[in-house]
């Protein structure tokens, strides 16, 4: 492990300077070894701004490495939640409180949700978003909203089994009941239908190989 960091420092730091001044055509490949290096906490790199943007656009999970000014970096986190929106969890308390900051990481992944500020979790905009995105959002939602019907539809329209997560009265509302069991039962039947295809397409090739012999 210790060859290892030595050897991703080196490389690191030598193509450091190019991607100083040409941040937007950085190979992959450069980036990545970033943000490996990034997760050795290099001092050098977790506080440089241009450097942390580029790893971030290119793997949002880099900004659990940065420092706590840059996760504090509107810019910065907005990339890193529009690559990796569960990356809302390594983001300042301030911009947990962004709405465009949530919104760019429940659009990537609903489940974010969980990591916005209590304020953002009982916003309806936001929490239908969410819910569209990911059902299983509904756990996070403020339990003023979880009576809601407009969002327990959204999320059970998305995920049936979001409903173990609405309030007492809406899990026993006849419409909502309905659409979360015909949710589940497309889910069931597609199930059925690949394993159908597949067990067809497996059939096909044995007799393939038959002919062959």
């Amino acid at each position: 492990m210790f060859l290892f960091a030595t050897s991703v420092m080196a490389v690191t730091s030598a193509h450091i300077p190019a991607v100083k001044e040409d941040v937007g055509n950085c190979p992959k490949e450069e980036l990545y070894q970033i943000w490996i290096a990034l997760q050795f906490e290099l001092p050098a790199l977790r506080d440089n701004r241009k450097l942390v943007l580029a790893a971030s656009r290119q793997n949002g999970k880099a900004l659990q490495f940065v420092s706590d000014r840059l996760r504090d970096d509107r810019e910065v986190v907005l990339a890193a939640c529009n690559q990796y929106g569960k990356a809302l969890q390594f983001v300042s308390d301030r911009l947990r409180d962004d709405p465009q900051v949530v919104r760019a990481a429940i659009n990537q992944n609903g489940g974010a949700l969980q990591y916005a500020s209590a304020a953002l979790r009982d916003s309806l905009q936001v929490v239908l978003t969410a819910c569209k995105q990911n059902g299983g959002a509904l756990q996070f939602v403020s339990d003023r909203l979880r009576e809601r019907c407009e969002v327990v539809l959204a999320a059970c329209y998305q995920n049936g089994k979001a409903l173990q997560y609405a309030s007492d009265a809406l899990k026993n509302d006849r419409k909502i009941v309905m659409v979360a069991g015909a949710e589940d039962q497309f889910s069931f039947i597609s199930l059925i239908f690949i394993l159908i295809l597949c067990t067809g397409m497996a059939t096909l090739l044995v007799l393939s190989l038959f002919e062959d012999l």
